[in-house]
């Protein structure tokens, strides 16, 4: 009953409850999908792009977002960039790594030479030194030797905010990560991770 003097009430229609949820399908190369289905990629996407639906189909390959429109294109944004550097190489590790995004003041850089003749590199990244070059030439931080490296040959780069270290070629004759030739002189930079495989052409100490 309604007591006297009350504003009239209305019947509540929740029908368009969901009616600014959106969806949106991401495809995932076939070579990349065990790395990327995983829990770790869900609850990471939650927390980052606050997606309320994730669904994978292993089949087809690929992932359905869901969620507001700016959590929908937030995540793609998130995993589009994590597919991309994961064509040089990809791991559960690695998709987690570029996915989280956490800030990271510091790293410490071990290049550990896989051929004889190479020198190990060991650098502190971080305040002031957030780069470290390799070539022919002397004054690099770590010198190599070879016919077709060049005097600039790559650089490793730590992006602070992006947690994340990158390695940019910069030569003319290439530089190889996990086997797969790099962006060409400097136009563009790719993630790197623990374990990553880098290749110079023909490099002697």
């Amino acid at each position: 009953a309604l007591r006297a003097g009350a504003p009239p009430t209305e019947e509540m229609n929740f029908s368009n409850l969901d009616a600014n949820q959106v969806s949106s399908v991401v495809e995932i190369p076939k070579v990349q999908l065990r790395s990327f289905m995983t829990e770790s990629t869900r609850r990471l996407l939650a927390e980052s792009a606050g997606i309320t639906e994730l669904e994978w189909d292993a089949e087809m390959s690929q992932v359905t977002l869901s969620g507001t429109v700016v959590q929908v294109e937030k995540a793609e944004e998130l995993l589009k960039r994590a597919i991309t550097h994961c064509k040089w190489g990809v791991s559960e590790a690695k998709v987690q790594g570029l996915l989280a995004q956490e800030p990271c003041i510091s790293a410490k850089l071990l290049l550990s030479p896989m051929v004889p003749g190479l020198r190990q590199g060991s650098f502190s990244l971080g305040g002031d030194k957030l780069h470290v070059v390799l070539g022919s030439d002397a004054s690099n931080d770590l010198p190599i030797k070879g016919a077709v490296i060049s005097r600039i040959h790559a650089r490793f780069e730590l992006v602070p905010h992006r947690g994340a270290l990158y390695i940019i070629d910069l030569s003319t004759n290439g530089t190889f990560l996990n086997g797969v030739r790099l962006p060409a002189k400097a136009s563009g930079k790719v993630a790197c991770f623990h374990g990553d495989e880098v290749v110079f052409p023909e490099s002697t100490t």
